[in-house]
């Protein structure tokens, strides 16, 4: 059974996180361009609501042109064609916790079969820079 723990140091807020449902491993450091995470195996449209929380280290402002914008997608397959169904355009020079509200319901119609999730931060701008973690958790703080 995974190991469930209520917040920590990278003030990852009140919700239960559960490993099994990272996206994203904020020891994975700083990143520069658009990058997706590979998918985790959850069948999310078995679910009414749940939420991507998202927790911010460090971001890059000081050109004043860095965009972040962080999409949850979901597909059938790993490696398969993945479908947005959760987008949070990031401020930039800002640290800080959000969450991205997301819907069972909605994934069903977007992708009738989609049982992978992952993240995706695409950044643009001169010197874009983002340091972040993610993972999915109950929208009300339940056990997912």
């Amino acid at each position: 059974m995974p190991d469930l723990l209520l917040g920590d140091k990278l003030n990852r807020g009140r919700r239960i996180f559960d490993k099994a449902l990272e996206l994203r491993d904020i020891a994975g450091g700083a990143i520069t361009s658009t990058t997706s995470t590979t998918g985790i195996n959850f069948e999310c449209r078995k679910l009414k609501e749940f939420v991507a929380q998202i927790f911010v280290t460090a971001c890059d402002g000081v050109s004043t042109d860095e965009t972040y914008v962080f999409t949850v997608q979901v597909s059938d397959l790993v490696g398969g064609t993945y479908t947005t169904i959760g987008t949070l355009a990031w401020t930039r020079g800002t640290t800080g916790t959000q969450v991205i509200a997301l819907s069972g319901d909605a994934a069903q119609v977007l992708d009738d079969d989609s049982d992978w999730v992952r993240i995706t931060a695409t950044l643009g701008g001169t010197t874009p820079s983002i340091t972040y973690g993610a993972y999915l958790a109950p929208a009300q703080g339940g056990a997912a």
